[in-house]
């Protein structure tokens, strides 16, 4: 087959893909949920990233709090396909790195739903024992993923490998703005919408990587 068939072939798929991750999801959740979840992230492992290693240190949190397994970094870091020119990770680089270890992966586009139908997403996958990754811009304007891996009420706990380290820190482990919550940072659901809504650009407004083992 050709390269410019393999191309195209390639971008008819994308685009299938995209669309069945767009399709409603009203029939899908259920009618109640809980008040709260958490799943859980070791704290070691809530680390500062270096320059565009969101995507890998996302995929870190994911495998260890499914699996509880530590990975490093660095290793996932370097395995990372799918990258831009300045290390930035598409997400398909994201999905395909948790594949290769052990961990099922589905893209969802929520443009189509409602504010309450997108948060109660993210509730009723949380409680179903699936963290997901958003794909957000920060308040600097860079795009950026994080870790969901909670919420109570109108809160969402999350890591975020943005997050500040304290002045003395030589492990890059994060301040811990949580305590013993899951994660490093707490967001409100306008927080988080603010974020995660001004994330993605083209088809990826609204996304999210829906993670679980089995």
């Amino acid at each position: 087959m050709s390269r410019i068939k393999k191309r195209h072939r390639f971008f008819i798929l994308l685009s299938a893909g995209l669309l069945f991750s767009m399709m409603p999801l009203g029939l899908m959740r259920p009618l109640s949920l809980p008040e709260s979840s958490f799943l859980s992230l070791d704290y070691s492992l809530q680390k500062r990233q270096g320059l565009n290693q969101c995507g890998p240190y996302s995929v870190v949190a994911i495998i260890n709090t499914l699996t509880d397994a530590v990975s490093d970094h660095n290793v996932i870091d370097s395995r990372m396909k799918w990258r831009m020119k300045n290390r930035m990770t598409l997400p398909f680089g994201v999905t395909q790195s948790l594949q290769e270890n052990g961990i099922r992966t589905r893209h969802r586009i929520l443009v189509l739903q409602g504010i309450s139908a997108r948060l109660d997403y993210i509730r009723w996958k949380i409680s179903q024992g699936r963290p997901l990754i958003l794909l957000n811009e920060t308040e600097e304007g860079i795009q950026h993923y994080f870790t969901v891996l909670g919420y109570s009420g109108e809160r969402f706990f999350l890591y975020d490998s943005l997050q500040v380290l304290p002045d003395d820190s030589e492990s890059r482990i994060t301040i811990d703005d949580n305590g013993e919550l899951p994660g490093n940072r707490t967001y409100m659901s306008e927080e988080l919408l603010e974020h995660w809504g001004g994330g993605g650009m083209g088809p990826f407004r609204w996304y999210l990587i829906e993670t679980w083992i089995r």
